[in-house]
């Protein structure tokens, strides 16, 4: 995600939740800790970043996702073409229900 998705995603938070203080944990990514976007936050005082401490994967419960979708869909195993390979990632989305998107983030 480029620092400038980043603020437009930050920018529909605002629209959201008009109404209410918001606080975002977020990792070190590049585009979280970009110049722009703390410019922007000091404009946006109602939206709080908080960053999880640096090589700290393990705290970002996304990863475990990712992992999930790893083991699942990408590890030792050949896809013939790369939009087979987009496709099967795709449909491992589309059929992860929020329930297991919380068992494995919480894992």
């Amino acid at each position: 995600m480029r620092k400038e998705d980043f603020i437009a995603f930050l920018e529909h938070l605002l629209v959201e939740y008009p109404l209410v203080p918001i606080v975002l944990i977020v990792d070190n990514y590049s585009s979280h800790t970009a110049h722009i976007v703390a410019d922007w936050l000091v404009q946006n005082e109602r939206l709080r970043l908080l960053y999880l401490p640096k090589y700290c994967s393990h705290l970002n419960p996304v990863e475990q996702i990712w992992l999930e979708l790893k083991n699942r869909v990408a590890a030792n195993r050949l896809y013939a073409s790369m939009a087979i390979l987009l496709d099967t990632v795709k449909s491992f989305f589309a059929e992860m229900t929020p329930e297991q998107a919380l068992t494995w983030a919480a894992a």
